[in-house]
């Protein structure tokens, strides 16, 4: 059983009106389903219904439109459906979060991501390497110095962002291990099975260097069939092209389209980075491109555009990212100009599906209550419906869920046992 609020447009809660007792179906529909000026995915007694499918589990849903056509997204269980049509099948449960650009939209979760062009999904979204394997002397072989390494993940669409550097081997005319460190104990290549990704690139340095040049290939099966170890044997004349210092973009749980640039956030591993894109490039991502929001345990939990600013939503904070993207050099290097700072008087987000940007404000869930916030404070508005916080550990909680339709902020919180 679910428990379903009103929020009127001028902030409060409606006290006349008391919660609605709903069960399992609507709370899917009416919490999941991204609602615009044009309308929003009709829902018939004791089905969801979208262009005249019936769904069980639906979670994800959005409104596409391009080029004078209207698409209805409905990602339910595991498949995403297009105006009732199934277009991409058997993957991920987990609930979607969507941005438009150019004429695109762009659908990702955490766990998986795709880009809609009004005819096909592709799945150019990459996860970033971040464990490091260990390194030693392996047997007779070419290289002769000192090395270090990194490595991608690859896809039929592209390479990741590069790895952090592996520690540095000296190896006298024999192969790199790669797998076991220099104490003779495992720390083995981790490949990564997500949908799409094929196996790893490593790219080694010459020695004494430190670019990081193509060296060979493996497939997660030939690296899983090894027990996580792989010899590089390449001389250092015979390695190939640089790596690249930018990569398609992570499998992050967040995003929103600013300016001429995506941000993406909630990336495994790297809880509280922000990145961005190359400029008119969402799908590509430098791997310096990013910066702090939050300190440790201070997650990011959301992100959205508010009068122009980017709002960055953690856990126990806000931050306001001001700025457009502007190229400035100091000391010969080049950045862009984000402006991050923290909003003093506002509390953070934690329920990360419950933001819902209302044009004059932003409404959401923090660990005690509803939370309106304009730009400049967050004003608790929920104070006669505080106890349907009482069990809230503060935790982020995926199980409250804001809606903004028609003047109204709706929540669903899933208070079964």
């Amino acid at each position: 059983m679910y428990q379903l609020y009103e929020v009127n447009r001028f902030g409060g809660v409606n006290l006349i009106q008391p919660p609605h007792q709903i069960g399992d179906e609507e709370a899917q529909f009416a919490t999941n389903i991204t609602y615009d000026k044009y309308g929003w995915v009709q829902r018939r007694r004791h089905t969801k219904d979208v262009y005249g499918a019936t769904f069980s589990g639906l979670h994800s849903g959005y409104i596409f439109h391009k080029d004078g056509k209207k698409y209805v997204i409905a990602c339910a269980e595991n498949n995403i459906y297009v105006n009732g049509e199934l277009k991409v099948e058997g993957h991920s449960y987990t609930r979607y979060q969507f941005a438009q650009y150019g004429g695109y939209l762009y659908i990702i979760n955490g766990d998986e991501g795709y880009v809609f062009d009004g005819t096909t999904f592709s799945t150019p979204f990459i996860a970033i390497p971040k464990a490091i394997p260990g390194v030693s002397a392996g047997g007779a072989g070419n290289p002769n110095g000192n090395y270090s390494w990194k490595y991608t993940y690859y896809t039929t669409h592209g390479e990741s962002l590069p790895s952090p550097a592996t520690a540095t081997v000296a190896l006298s005319s024999q192969q790199g291990q790669i797998g076991i460190n220099s104490d003779g104990d495992y720390v083995r290549i981790v490949t990564n099975d997500d949908y799409g990704i094929l196996g790893i690139k490593f790219y080694r340095t010459v020695a004494g260097g430190s670019s990081y040049l193509y060296s060979f290939s493996a497939t997660n099966e030939t690296i899983n069939d090894s027990a996580g170890i792989q010899y590089d044997n390449v001389a250092d004349g015979s390695l190939g092209d640089s790596i690249h210092s930018f990569g398609a973009p992570s499998k992050s749980k967040y995003l929103a389209a600013h300016y001429d640039f995506m941000f993406y956030a909630g990336i495994d591993g790297f809880p509280n980075r922000l990145y961005w894109s190359n400029q008119y490039f969402p799908l590509k991502v430098t791997s310096t491109d990013y910066t702090f929001c939050g300190e440790s345990g201070d997650d990011i939990t959301g992100i959205t555009v508010f009068g122009g600013t980017l709002i960055v939503f953690c856990k126990a904070n806000v931050f306001r990212v001001t700025g457009r993207g502007e190229v400035y050099t100091q000391s010969g290097v080049s950045y862009r100009n984000w402006v991050v700072s923290r909003v003093p008087s506002a509390v953070g987000c934690t329920a990360p599906y419950s933001i819902a940007n209302a044009g004059s404000r932003i409404y959401y869930c923090y660990r005690d209550g509803v939370y309106a916030f304009d730009g400049v404070t967050s004003i608790k508005i929920s104070d006669k419906v505080d106890p349907i916080f009482d069990d809230f550990t503060g935790e982020v909680a995926d199980n409250i869920i804001g809606k903004y339709h028609d003047g109204k902020y709706y929540i669903i919180k899933d208070i079964r046992d």
